[in-house]
């Protein structure tokens, strides 16, 4: 029987091997810095492993400097003919305090196979004459990169006008993550005119103003704040929703959500972010949801009122409940827990643990 080696596997499964070594390997890249000594540390092994672990530390590049520097490195290792820039999946970077759309532009541009851009701007206080947005040359820079599917912006400035001009930038966009403020525009309230058309994911934490979904639009997973967001503002698109994950605010008559979740024919699986467990909400869980996702801190709280819902069948498609925690569970919570476990065990409804906050959490996959 051959053995094979490690340097015989497929690249793509080492990326995965080298990057679940780190410490905090059941978190998301997108959301923690990564611990990169021990992938460096691979990349002496052999020379097989690489350009694998260099894969492994540059496909995420988050700037431990302000972007100007980081446009600086990047371009002498371009010129030295290094590739490293080819390998960034992810773009994290900031417009800083003088708010540098050039560098956002130029950095994009060197990175040919981007997919994901995340862009972040803080308020710098004062007034805000001039909306701020790249002008007509970046754009064009930054439209000679098409490979971008994923946008993520975090803007907490009303005098930030970029957004807009990325969705049009980037047509083919499947996956858009806003939080923060809208641009100032007092002209037009609805600022964003365009949805990118192939749109499958959208995240909203934000009071962003969007257009007024039609029965075309293709988004399927949804996540939203539901005290700043009501799902009433989905309605033409509800019914294709397969994937619902809502932020639900303490104050329950705040939100009208509840009253359209009979109206998704085509949810699969619904996530509450919640306080607390409410006797309205559980009544509210469309019957024919096959899963149900929460936060720990719900379960803690509402065990048995869970194990009820699930014991009583009163979902009767349910097949599945996942349970989101960022950390091992300790004793107290093990035993609340198991209580949620029983009931599950009792009507044949998998219980699934996962280390994650919640969906924000979990690790986007560039397909």
């Amino acid at each position: 029987m051959t053995v094979a080696t490690a340097a015989a596997l497929p690249p793509e499964l080492l990326v995965q091997v080298f990057e679940h070594t780190r410490p905090d390997a059941h978190r998301s890249l997108d959301w923690v810095p990564a611990q990169c000594t021990g992938i460096a540390a691979y990349a002496l092994v052999c020379r097989a492993w690489a350009p694998v672990a260099q894969r492994a530390l540059f496909r995420i590049a988050v700037p431990r400097t302000d972007s100007r520097s980081f446009l600086n490195t990047l371009q002498s290792l371009v010129a030295e003919g290094r590739d490293l820039a080819r390998v960034v999946d992810k773009l994290v970077l900031s417009l800083g305090d003088v708010w540098d759309t050039e560098t956002i532009a130029t950095t994009v541009a060197l990175c040919p196979n981007l997919r994901h851009l995340s862009i972040f701007a803080q308020s710098r206080g004062g007034s805000y004459d001039d909306l701020i947005s790249f002008t007509a040359r970046e754009v064009d820079v930054l439209a000679s990169v098409q490979t971008v599917t994923h946008l993520s912006a975090r803007i907490f400035a009303p005098g930030i006008g970029i957004v807009p001009q990325l969705l049009c930038v980037w047509p083919n966009l499947t996956y858009l993550d806003l939080r923060g403020h809208p641009p100032l525009s007092p002209s037009n309230q609805r600022f964003i005119h365009f949805v990118p058309p192939r749109l499958r994911e959208l995240r909203l934490h934000s009071t962003y103003p969007l257009p007024i979904y039609d029965e075309a639009t293709p988004v399927e997973t949804l996540v939203i704040d539901g005290l700043h967001i009501p799902l009433s503002d989905f309605l033409p698109v509800l019914g294709r929703i397969t994937k619902l994950h809502i932020l639900v605010p303490f104050d329950m008559m705040q939100l009208d959500s509840l009253q359209h979740l009979s109206r998704m024919d085509s949810l699969q699986e619904l996530i509450i972010s919640a306080d607390e467990l409410t006797a309205p909400m559980l009544d509210a869980f469309p019957h024919h949801l096959p899963h149900l996702g929460f936060r720990l801190r719900l379960v803690l709280q509402r065990p048995d009122d869970l194990a009820r819902l699930i014991r009583e069948r009163r979902l009767r498609a349910l097949r599945a409940v996942t349970i989101y925690s960022v950390e091992k569970l300790d004793g107290y919570e093990e035993n609340k827990v198991d209580i949620v476990r029983a009931a599950c065990v009792k009507v044949n409804v998998t219980l699934r643990m996962l280390r994650y906050e919640d969906l924000w959490d979990v690790p986007l996959v560039y397909s």
